[in-house]
Formats: structure tokens, sequence, C-alpha cells
């Protein structure tokens, strides 16, 4: 379906920013002509997701076996900044990455 004249600017930008907020960031920039950026918001972010899923799963892991070791006296050491760092840090790029859409798209 084609978007009429009557259809307001702001529901037409949405495009882009739907895109990048509910597919993958980076998918946005694609669509509005800007693939270098695109691309480098999807690495980063692909980077920083692959980051805490692997910080994630080691967390889990020392968990399972403190779980598991019932005979065991030692308390598992964990930092919780071990997640949060890169949980941020793909927060962080995700939300960057829709302003950058948003911005420019204001102007057309």
């Amino acid at each position: 379906m084609q978007p009429t004249e009557a259809t307001p600017k702001r529901i037409k930008g949405m495009g882009p920013v739907l895109l990048s907020a509910l597919v993958y960031p980076g998918l946005g920039q694609f669509v509005q002509g800007r693939r270098l950026i695109g691309a480098i918001y999807g690495v980063l972010f692909t980077a920083a997701a692959v980051w805490f899923m692997v910080a994630a799963a080691k967390v889990l892991i020392v968990y399972y076996r403190f779980a598991t070791d019932f005979g065991g006296d030692q308390e598992p050491v964990i930092s919780y900044t071990q997640i949060l760092v890169p949980f941020g840090l793909a927060s962080l790029l995700y939300f960057i990455n829709l302003v950058d859409i948003i911005i420019p798209g204001r102007g057309r």
C-alpha cells in the first residue's frame, strides 16, 4: 500500500525507525541510503550483543556448577560488571542508532 498525499510526513518517515527498532540496528540507515553507517551500526551492535551473550553464558555456567556441586565449599566468584558492561554497550548502541535515524529523517 503506497502512502497517499494525505498521509502526514511523520508516518511516511517511520519505516526506517521501525526497521532499526524492531528488526535490527543499522537497517534503517540502509533504507535511508546511508549504507556505510548502517553497516557500522550493525557490526558494532552484533559484536556487543555477542559479547553480552558470552558473558551471560559464563555467569550461568558458574551458577550451574555452584548449584550442582553440593559438597563444595567454594562460593561462586561473579562480577556483575561482566554482564552489565556489554549489556550497557549494546543498549547504548541501540539507542544511538535510533537517534541517528530520527534526526536525519526529520529534515525530509
